[in-house]
Order: C-alpha cells, then structure tokens, then sequence
C-alpha cells in the first residue's frame, strides 16, 4: 500500500533486484557491442586505432570519452540497435543479420534484425 515503510528485507530484496537489472543490462550492451565489432573487423581496427591514438598506452579517464568519437558512435550505435531491457530469457538465440554503412565523411551506420 502507498504510504507504508518497507521492511528491512524487502528493501534488500528490491536493492538486489536493481543491482542484478543495472548489471545485465551493461553487461549484454557490451556483449552486443563486442559482437558487432568483431562481425567487422575494419570498424574494429578503425576504433582501435582510434583509442590508440587518444589513450597512448595509458588508462582512461572520463575527459577521454570527447576524443573516442568513433567508439562512442559504436557504443550509442549497438545500444540502438538492441534495446536493452529485462526479458524472459529464451534458450534459443536469434541469428542476428548485420548490414554496415561506411559514410564517407567518417560515420558508421549499422543495422541489425534477429532471423528466425
């Protein structure tokens, strides 16, 4: 009911419940991301090249995300292309189509529909 406190266990209980959405969520985004690069080797080797260049060998830090333009398009890119919420989870796994765009101006355009 609205307006009741929440017992100690059930606010462990939904503490949990967020942290297991929150991680999921960020570990199937870098899965897909991962997937997409390595369908396409050229983009990868672009993006390496990139944080190569910007990162010298060094860790990064949070300034660093405005010089890695090409690896946050990617990023935002699979995000698009996958929405990431909680699902049911399925023992079968669509085949993912991928189709690549290279604009000349430097931009990438990437498309992806499951297959059944």
């Amino acid at each position: 009911m609205e307006g009741e406190t929440l017992s100690p266990q059930e606010v462990h209980d939904q503490c949990m419940v967020s942290f297991q959405a929150g991680h999921e969520t960020s570990a199937t985004a870098l899965l897909w991301w991962s997937w997409l690069l390595a369908a396409h080797p050229a983009i990868q080797a672009r993006v390496r090249d990139e944080v190569d260049a910007v990162l010298a060998g060094r860790v990064p830090t949070a300034d660093d995300a405005g010089a890695l333009p090409l690896l946050s398009a990617t990023l935002k890119e699979a995000m698009r292309l996958q929405r990431f919420e909680l699902r049911p989870v399925s023992t079968e796994a669509p085949k993912p189509r991928l189709a690549v765009t290279l604009r000349p101006e430097g931009g990438l355009t990437l498309r992806l529909a499951a297959r059944s």
